[in-house]
């Protein structure tokens, strides 16, 4: 009939489309194109902003590509979004994608916006929840990206902080609008259910370690 017919055509339409669209993404993430959207203005992130929230929306494919395949539309583990996300781009990575290493590394920046919820008009000062936040996220886009999951596929996972100790240094003479992490993975350990991760980190800021 007509109606089977039409509805043929659609099908292969969307299925030429995806797979459109699943090429491009494949040659993005081999780095063989360029996509203005992915990149940053001075082109020097490996994960650009919007990548990170595409991840923090819950689709992981823009992000990590095929690394999370198998759990098709399944809520994976993801970083907060919108302006609970204290991570703007990531600029180098010394790690294995898809393979839980330790001594793994990632270094990613935060753009401090002018106005923002948890600022007071200086920065001078800034409440120790953001700054916690900066440097937590980026351990959980580090664990991400080493496939942390990979043969959970199953489970619904999310990720949790159990605890921690930060030491403030000092407070910077000459804060600039970026702040710089390095996250690095110090052990990584699974028990049914359950992957517990150890990681260090280094906050600067204007070119100082501040926390």
């Amino acid at each position: 009939s007509e109606d089977i017919a039409q509805s043929h055509q659609d099908f292969l339409a969307n299925q030429q489309t995806l797979t459109r669209n699943l090429a491009r993404l494949m040659q993005i993430q081999a780095g063989s194109i360029l996509d203005k959207a992915f990149l940053t203005k001075d082109r020097k992130a490996l994960y650009s902003k919007e990548q990170i929230q595409a991840f923090t929306r819950g689709d992981h494919r823009i992000c990590f590509g095929n690394t999370f395949s198998g759990f098709g539309d399944r809520r994976i583990p993801r970083l907060p979004n919108g302006e609970l996300q204290f991570i703007d781009r990531v600029v180098q990575v010394e790690a294995q994608a898809e393979q839980v290493l330790e001594g793994s590394t990632l270094t990613s920046e935060y753009d401090l916006p002018d106005q923002a919820w948890y600022k007071n008009g200086s920065l001078k000062s800034l409440p120790h929840v953001s700054i916690l936040e900066m440097a937590l996220q980026p351990c959980g886009f580090l664990s991400a990206y080493m496939g942390s999951i990979k043969g959970r596929e199953s489970q619904d996972l999310y990720f949790r902080n159990l605890d921690g100790e930060g030491k403030l240094y000092l407070w910077p003479t000459s804060p600039g609008p970026t702040i710089t992490n390095h996250v690095k993975l110090l052990s990584s350990s699974s028990l049914e259910d359950v992957i517990i991760q150890k990681y260090a980190f280094e906050l600067s800021w204007g070119g100082q370690l501040f926390y």
